[in-house]
């Protein structure tokens, strides 16, 4: 049965990736930053920063062109640099080691774990891109064929934002 996953807020995303370890922030924030999905992440090579780099995308067997900033750049050869050599930029090879990781700090970083799994990730990066681009940039950075797609995962995804501003409405406050 697939449950439909949530968005992290900009707080719960900022906490999880400042706030975990090597190699977990490197690959909290790679896959915050290029909006790619486990298994593609997982086949990025294992070589210094790029500038640039094409993946081709597994599920939609589109290639997608990522540019990477200075940052970006720093987070990518930090994760380069962990560990022993090997075949692929993220070490783990078995995805629900993922999973299992931002379930495990998500409980660590006192982050509500409902609804949240690795795609979570991706779900944040189109739901930010959606926020400050618009629905065709969502589209162009989540690579999607058709923008009905982009359409209804935004959609689910907003609905998420919408339930946590209610609730923080009317929760009251600690001091």
């Amino acid at each position: 049965m697939n449950i439909t996953t949530r968005p992290f807020t900009n707080d719960e995303i900022t906490a999880l990736i400042l706030k975990s370890n090597t190699p977990w922030k490197e690959i909290y924030f790679l896959a915050f930053y290029t909006g790619l999905r486990i298994s593609d992440l997982m086949s990025l090579p294992w070589q210094p920063w790029p500038i640039s780099y094409p993946i081709y995308e597994q599920k939609s067997k589109k290639t997608k062109l990522i540019n990477f900033t200075e940052l970006s750049r720093q987070y990518w050869n930090s994760l380069y640099n962990y560990g022993n050599k090997r075949e692929y930029l993220f070490p783990f090879r078995d995805p629900s080691t993922y999973r299992k990781a931002i379930q495990r700090d998500c409980i660590r970083f006192d982050i509500d774990p409902y609804r949240i799994a690795f795609h979570s990730i991706r779900k944040t990066h189109a739901v930010l891109t959606y926020k400050h681009g618009g629905l065709l940039a969502a589209n162009a950075t989540l690579n999607h064929s058709n923008i009905k797609i982009t359409q209804k995962y935004i959609e689910n995804a907003l609905r998420f934002d919408c339930g946590l501003i209610i609730d923080e409405l009317f929760t009251p406050k600690t001091k």
